[in-house]
């Protein structure tokens, strides 16, 4: 027993020393690639917190896909599921504001190919526009990559029916912390300089960023 004991705690600290070595491993590459970005592009970063909130996105959706296991369905199930999610992900783009109508602020940029590329620090950036004749297209790195994870794991929630409500509920709720850029103006213009609202504005991505990380949290483990 006492043998057994022994093995298993073994096995624990080997696990726990591979985790760790692949979760430096990876720090240390996105570090890597983040000062050779900045070094390439001569972007500048805003702060730290604005530097850390993308890598927070995408190692927690990269971490939910990786850990998400569909349930065996057949393809009429599976296209509903993915007819919903797409439908999701459309939704979440239009209600964080990076698909909107046709912008004429953005033509200006994008000219008349009707794409364009902004060089901002990574993450936020390379960001990437469209702008067409009905709809404007713009695609920060960090959030649609995030974004798509909701969408992929409420695909896997409509997979297991019995939770696919919950799922879209709740993957809803990273939608007001990023949307509120699009409401800045109107919501000073009602709050006055509230410090409730002045909070709000001042810290709305890393609201954004915890129900992110929560909603991902709680779809992971519906």
């Amino acid at each position: 027993m006492v043998e057994l004991s022994l093995s298993r705690v073994h096995n624990a600290i080997k696990i726990d020393l591979y985790t760790l070595t692949v979760v430096n491993l990876l720090l240390s590459l996105q570090i890597l690639v983040t000062i050779t970005y900045t070094v390439l592009t001569g972007v500048t970063v805003p702060g730290f917190r604005y530097a850390l909130i993308p890598f927070i996105w995408l190692n927690v959706a990269a971490w939910a896909v990786l850990r998400a296991a569909p349930t065996t369905r057949g393809i009429k199930h599976r296209a509903a599921a993915f007819g919903s999610a797409a439908t999701y992900f459309l939704l979440i783009l239009y209600l964080s504001g990076l698909l909107r109508p046709s912008s004429t602020a953005l033509e200006q940029v994008t000219g008349a190919a009707g794409f364009g590329i902004t060089w901002r620090s990574l993450g936020w950036g390379p960001t990437l526009l469209y702008s067409g004749e009905w709809a404007s297209l713009v695609l920060i790195p960090y959030q649609v990559i995030g974004y798509l994870a909701l969408a992929y794991l409420l695909y896997v929630a409509v997979l297991d029916i019995t939770n696919s409500a919950f799922g879209g509920i709740v993957g809803l709720a990273p939608c007001p912390g990023c949307a509120a850029p699009v409401f800045t103006s109107m919501i000073a213009g009602i709050a006055g300089t509230s410090s409730a609202f002045v909070l709000l504005i001042t810290y709305q991505y890393e609201l954004a960023t915890v129900l992110f990380v929560t909603a991902i949290a709680l779809l992971s483990r519906r």
